[in-house]
């Protein structure tokens, strides 16, 4: 008995121990926060960064009561848990930038006044002298811009100007240069980015009409190339930003629906091993309009408004990261789907490479914001669209295990219908005699040039039913010249009229092709007919031609000399009587070779021999 006493004992005991862990399991905190002494001047919309172990708060919005744009800076040290003044900028900034590389702090762009003028303005901060220089200036004046470091170079993204806008800079502080590079897919503005074995995330932020993208992009410099990731959980911008342990971290934000402040608590990390997101211990102080930077496993986030829009907080607070957590469980994996392209009408199926680390049960549903003919199943997506879904489109595909863990996977999708070419030209009837010209410059476009995978926007012009006097030169691109050349006898007895039928096709599937006829009237006109000379002699001073076609007006030229017309005293269709003597007729001795000309038609020589 004592033995089955002490083996149930042993039992009992090893469960407890085993309840115990798991209750220790479930309980361990991803972080936690720690609040920090408060900052001496109240800021949002902030420069944050860190240098030599010391956190910069950097400009923004000062003042509650009235708002002005600080050029303050403040150091924060750890080790005392004190903020220190240091020089303030050279020109006050909000929506600006900040990052350090090679002992220097750089300050990138934003606005300089509370009208949201946006500047190019670069500044660099020496901590050992408290000076701050000017350096090149961003090619392209923006505000709420993110910045991050990889190797020696900065790399700056995004932001606003007149507009959100993808533009990707670098600069080299060796060279004092920018370049231009890539774009961002997606323009946008008051975003977050952080660098992560060498390539640069860029997350959240907005663009007109939207204010909580939940964007995620991945720049690689060493291709100059973009892709999309796994969007964030929650979307939002204003957002301060933060790597870790190879884990981007974002936190706080604006344009929060469920808040009646309007912010976020929402604190996320993103891992791009494995391209998923997990929700972090939430802030305890929402704000936007801030920034954030790490020491050691603490990410600062010093300032920034408790409220959307303006307003002005002095609480500063840090995340602690957990380094020694338990393994969490981890989210499904989805294997990319490749983006698709597809005619309306035809049917796709998707199948879907699912797994999770666990093994644990994993559903699949479609993002409600997909269009409504992409229909997601339990291994596979089917793909419908019709004649009318023409354009570009996104989709994304969830899939939860069992734990509540998710997996965002997102493609787009690319619906071709042709659609007809139209002509740009203004075409109308045209009237012109025999013997005139007439150019035409022809301008065709197409609605499917901008997106041609298939070829539908390749445009060529072509002339149906036309004239002989009409010739069509298609020179690509949409672009010819109709040119139209009636000669003698096009216009009739009087005129004629003739219909010319010009086509624009494209090489769409099925091809399509619009006609436009014009009228073009040719009239006719009265021919000059060829002189000719039958004969001719000279005697007493007088010199007689004779022949036909001779018109009222008209030249005699002799031996190459136009002969003054006040000779010809006397002229008929079929006669010419020129006075004068051999000298001022410019007769010689000899062989004399006359011609008549009418209306610039020359009859053929005639030799007129003189003893």
């Amino acid at each position: 008995m004592g033995l089955i006493m002490n083996i149930i004992k042993y039992f009992l005991l090893c469960c407890l121990f085993i309840l115990f862990n798991q209750t220790v399991f479930a309980q361990t905190p991803l972080g936690e926060w720690v609040r920090l002494r408060a900052v001496g001047e109240p800021r949002q919309e902030v420069g944050v960064a860190e240098l030599n172990g010391k956190i910069y708060l950097i400009g923004g919005f000062s003042n509650n009561s009235r708002l002005d744009v600080s050029p303050t800076v403040e150091v924060y040290d750890p080790k005392t848990d004190r903020w220190s003044f240091v020089a303030p900028l050279p020109e006050p900034l909000h929506h600006t930038t900040a990052v350090s590389l090679g002992g220097r702090l750089y300050v990138i762009a934003g606005y300089n006044t509370l009208g949201f003028n946006p500047v190019a303005s670069a500044f660099s901060y020496d901590p050992n002298a408290n000076r701050w220089t000017r350096i090149a200036s961003l090619p392209n004046r923006r505000g709420a811009l993110a910045i991050g470091v990889i190797g020696d170079k900065i790399y700056a993204v995004g932001g606003e100007a007149t507009g959100a806008t993808g533009e990707l800079n670098v600069y080299d502080p060796s060279t004092n240069i920018w370049r231009t590079l890539s774009p961002m897919p997606t323009p946008r503005e008051h975003i977050a980015a952080g660098v992560i074995n060498g390539k640069l995330y860029v997350a959240g932020g907005r663009r007109p009409g939207n204010f909580t993208l939940d964007t995620l992009e991945e720049y690689d410099p060493l291709t100059d190339s973009w892709r999309s990731r796994s969007p964030m959980p929650t979307g939002r911008s204003g957002i301060g930003g933060a790597v870790f342990n190879n884990r981007l971290y974002i936190f706080g934000g604006e344009g929060n629906p469920r808040s009646a402040l309007g912010t976020f608590a929402e604190n996320e990390s993103y891992d791009p091993v494995t391209d998923t997101w997990r929700s972090e211990v939430p802030m305890p102080n929402p704000r936007h309009g801030i920034g954030a930077a790490v020491i050691d496993n603490k990410i600062f986030i010093p300032s920034g408004s408790p409220v959307q829009g303006f307003g002005l907080t002095s609480v500063s607070d840090a995340y602690v990261v957990s380094t020694g957590q338990a393994q969490p469980n981890q989210p499904p994996k989805v294997e990319a789907i490749a983006n698709q392209m597809i005619r309306g009408g035809e049917q796709r199926t998707i199948d879907l490479q699912i797994t999770d680390p666990e093994g644990d049960r994993v559903t699949i549903t479609c993002d409600s914001n997909n269009p409504n003919f992409v229909i997601c199943g339990d291994q596979s997506i089917l793909l419908a669209p019709t004649a009318n879904d023409n354009g570009e489109f996104s989709a994304c595909v969830i899939a939860k295990d069992s734990q509540n863990n998710q997996t965002t996977s997102c493609f787009n999708i690319t619906v071709i219908n042709n659609r007809a070419p139209s002509l740009l030209s203004s075409l109308s009837n045209i009237t012109l005699n025999e013997g005139e010209t007439s150019t035409i410059n022809i301008r065709a476009t197409d609605p499917d040039t901008t997106r041609d995978p298939l070829g539908d926007g390749r445009i060529s012009l072509v002339l149906g039913d036309a004239p002989g006097f009409a010739k069509l030169t298609d020179d690509g691109n949409g672009q010819g010249t109709l040119f139209l050349s009636p000669g003698a006898g096009t216009g009739g007895s009087s005129s004629l009229t003739y219909n010319l039928v010009l086509e624009i096709r494209d090489s769409g599937n099925p091809p399509l092709k619009i006609e436009r006829q014009i009228t073009i009237t040719v009239n006719v006109v009265d021919q000059v007919k060829s002189p000719t000379i039958n004969g001719a002699s000279f005697n007493a001073k007088r010199l007689t031609i004779v022949g036909q076609n001779f018109a009222s007006t008209l030249q005699v030229e002799i031996n190459g000399q136009v002969i003054q017309n006040s000779r010809i005293s006397s002229l008929a269709e079929s006669q010419i009587l020129l006075m004068g003597n051999k000298k001022k007729l410019s007769l010689k001795r000899g062989t004399n070779l006359l011609v008549v000309i009418v209306n610039g038609v020359r009859s053929t020589p005639f030799s007129l021999t003189l003893n």
